[in-house]
């Protein structure tokens, strides 16, 4: 009896002293990933990335992105993150065309110690203005079930701080540029570095394009290690299911039961002033 109840007792010691060690990881000083971070930017000069709009007529910033990310920030309150950050932050934004909701996940370390805010994000369209003019979120705060360190050195493997945005690569390979996919854009800041990067379908063609199977596999990684991004990703999707299934419905309902055109026919009615019956002011 006193050697299971010994067992029993260090059992419980090596799991308290385990979770102690997992909660106080997020503070645990990591110089492999700081390697990353100061490769980012390796002169005195702050490095500002943001991607371009390239066509046959301009060669100018792209504008769609640029303005959907400040009114984000002014519209969820978010800071912006374009004069740099001390010392790490990481926003990572996913979701498909068509949605009025989509992900994002903040991961920010402050000198101090790493955090995880995950936001479900649902935008407000204007009928009358046609356009999103508000947006909202729910909020939680999670941490990587690996451990911070572990998890860090996962993503930055993975090449994140560097990662080309997909106008980038569409000017050097034969990569398409996609409207109306399922997209990813990834922002970030360090100390003395900006970058914005994106792309429409990161699913198309991973197996010939490194920047695409990176971004999935970070995506990836982020599902897997934050249980909360996990749970809400899947109500995300269910929602968008259903709203494609009610599409495909309400599109065959249609065809089932068209709409009746009536037969337009065109008459010519005479002026009433110029009519034999109507006696006109000013004749006799």
């Amino acid at each position: 009896m006193r050697t299971v109840l010994f067992i029993l007792l260090l059992l419980c010691q090596v799991i308290f002293f385990s979770c102690k060690q997992k909660e106080d990881d997020a503070a645990v000083p990591n110089e492999y990933a700081a390697g990353f971070v100061r490769k980012l930017n390796t002169s005195d000069t702050f490095r500002y990335e943001f991607p371009f709009y390239y066509s046959r007529r301009s060669n100018a910033i792209d504008s769609t992105s640029y303005y959907s990310k400040i009114n984000s920030e002014r519209w969820l309150g978010l800071s912006s993150l374009e004069k740099g950050f001390d010392s790490v932050q990481i926003r990572v934004s996913y979701g498909c065309a068509l949605m009025s909701e989509w992900m994002m996940i903040i991961l920010k370390h402050d000198g101090h110690k790493w955090t995880a805010e995950v936001s479900r994000v649902k935008d407000y369209f204007n009928e009358q203005k046609a356009m999103v003019d508000s947006m909202s979120r729910k909020v939680k705060f999670d941490k990587p079930i690996s451990g911070w360190k572990a998890f860090i050195n996962m993503l930055f493997e993975l090449k994140i701080l560097i990662i080309e945005d997909d106008k980038t690569v569409i000017q050097k390979e034969d990569y398409p540029s996609v409207a109306d996919g399922c997209g990813i854009a990834i922002e970030l800041a360090t100390r003395n570095a900006y970058r914005f990067y994106a792309y429409g379908d990161p699913t198309w063609a991973p197996e010939k394009y490194w920047q695409s199977a990176n971004i999935e596999a970070i995506k990836k990684l982020l599902l897997k290690e934050f249980e909360v991004l996990k749970e809400m990703d899947k109500e995300m999707n269910d929602d968008w299911h259903n709203m494609i299934k009610q599409n495909k419905e309400k599109r065959a309902q249609d065809q089932k039961n068209p709409v009746r055109k009536d037969k337009v026919v065109e008459i010519t009615i005479q002026d009433v002033v110029d009519t034999p019956s109507v006696k006109k002011k000013g004749r006799n």
